[in-house]
């Protein structure tokens, strides 16, 4: 898949800098980014998401329903 990304300069400067001192490439330098933020992301983020924006609005319904 292509992506394109857009970077402030200072971005890219710094992720030249890394490329330039590890010997890997921007694809690999952004690749390791994305896999480490998304291991860092909770498996059911998107739930509680969704139940901390959506559930609120039916908190009355819910409400009377368990009553």
């Amino acid at each position: 898949m292509d992506l394109t990304i857009e970077l402030t300069a200072a971005q890219q400067a710094a992720i030249a800098a890394h490329c330039a001192t590890t010997g890997l490439t921007q694809e690999d330098v952004v690749r390791a980014a994305l896999a480490a933020y998304l291991a860092s992301e909770p498996a059911d983020g998107h739930l509680a998401k969704v139940m901390n924006d959506e559930l609120p609005r039916f908190d009355e319904a819910l409400q009377r329903l368990g009553e």
